[in-house]
């Protein structure tokens, strides 16, 4: 594909980081940790899925088949 697996797990842990952070931020550090967390790896997972689906379209489009 058109790059490696790793730029999924880049994805995956800057949606996890981001929601993780949003959430801290806007409870004030009041939120359930737990749930906090779950919501995280949820969000990390949609991220992975979501590179992989981008990773999939870029390797769709510049495909060029040789001669």
């Amino acid at each position: 594909m058109y790059r490696s697996i790793l730029f999924n797990c880049w994805i995956a842990l800057i949606a996890f980081s981001f929601y993780f952070i949003k959430t801290i931020y806007d409870t004030g550090g009041t939120a359930a940790p737990i749930q906090t967390i779950m919501w995280s790896f949820i969000w990390a997972i949609f991220g992975f899925i979501f590179a992989y689906g981008l990773r999939a379209f870029l390797d769709y489009t510049l495909y060029t088949p040789e001669q």
